[in-house]
């Protein structure tokens, strides 16, 4: 693989600028969420989802809902189990859900034995998604390996404050543990792990389209002229197998009624914007660039990388503009003299 070839840029199919960015908590839609947790041996309940607002670079208006993340914290495994197994991971979870079913004034024996006196909805039982293992250097105090940590994911963002006052004050497992990462907001959690940050944007390489009201999946054309560039963009896709880091935002216009079905997703909408999307966590593009860093700051790279798209464009139109990306001059600085 030559240079040049690494070096070329990633089409996105569908690109959306952030400007506005939350989570909320919803029940699971089949294709798009985790519907079943190996790890707990259940039906997943609620699952959390990150919602975006923004716009594509043409211009339309657009509300991305992109799930499969999950909140998480980091505790270091305790010394006493040189070797944690599957079922100490399951115990670790189980005692995890009864601390903070007490902490909120609810545990599952007391639900059982009192009757139910309002239409309320019953409080989860379940609030750790799974547990993995996974090995790094610890943030505090002096280190020289690295060492087994304990990743918590959780389902409910609102409660990874609430779990790391748990675990400092010995209410899991009966043992004192330091909880790591616990203080970042899961947006800016989230938009760490995947090289997002504000206005800049997301690229995905897959996603699926929500209709809604009077529109349904029988009533869409099933015919959808492709056009050049998305032509080049599925190809890009599909041949390129090695790593390519820089995404090529998309400037496809999209109209959902000339979409085939198997980019469409029959969800109620929950937004006036013109198009309104599902993505999964995986089809994130831009974690792709983290590679091409090298100590440099992300967001004034994707400043200058969007200054060589327009000069680049600008240079298609006029031969005589030179796409030059060297710094302008610094003007002349005349100093005042002062008499002797």
């Amino acid at each position: 693989m030559s240079v040049a070839q690494s070096s070329q840029p990633k089409a996105a199919l569908f690109s959306c600028r952030i400007v506005s960015i939350d989570s909320y908590c919803a029940p699971p839609i089949k294709d798009l969420d985790v519907c079943y947790s190996n790890f707990r041996g259940r039906a997943v309940e609620k699952v959390p989802v990150v919602r975006v607002f923004g716009a594509t670079p043409l211009g339309q208006k657009c509300c991305v809902h992109v799930h499969g993340a999950f909140p998480y914290l980091y505790v270091p495994c305790p010394p006493r189990v040189a070797s944690p197994d599957e079922r100490y991971l399951q115990h670790v979870a189980a005692s995890i859900d009864m601390a903070l079913l007490v902490s909120m004034g609810s545990s599952s024996s007391s639900s059982s034995t009192k009757p139910s006196t309002s239409n309320a909805p019953k409080p989860p039982s379940h609030h750790v998604f799974k547990i993995t293992l996974v090995r790094g250097i610890p943030f505090y105090g002096y280190h020289e390996s690295e060492e087994l940590f304990l990743k918590i994911f959780l389902y409910n963002p609102v409660l990874v404050k609430r779990l790391a006052n748990l675990l400092v004050s010995g209410a899991v497992m009966n043992t004192v543990l330091q909880p790591h990462e616990s203080h970042i907001p899961f947006i800016l959690q989230f938009m760490i792990d995947y090289n997002l940050y504000g206005m800049n944007l997301i690229h995905l390489s897959s996603m699926k389209f929500r209709i809604g009201g009077e529109q349904s999946l029988s009533q869409c054309s099933r015919t959808h002229s492709v056009s050049s560039m998305e032509s080049s963009m599925s190809s890009s896709f599909s041949s390129s197998s090695q790593p390519q880091f820089f995404c090529r935002p998309s400037q496809e216009h999209w109209d959902t009624n000339s979409l085939p079905n198997d980019m469409l997703v029959s969800v109620p909408r929950v937004s006036t914007c013109e198009l309104e999307l599902d993505a999964v966590s995986s089809d994130i593009l831009n974690h792709l660039q983290m590679t091409m860093a090298k100590g440099s700051y992300p967001g004034l790279d994707a400043i200058w990388e969007e200054e060589r798209v327009r000069r680049s464009e600008q240079l298609k139109e006029d031969s005589a503009v030179v796409p030059s990306l060297s710094p302008p001059p610094s003007p002349d600085r005349y100093f005042p003299k002062f008499l002797p």
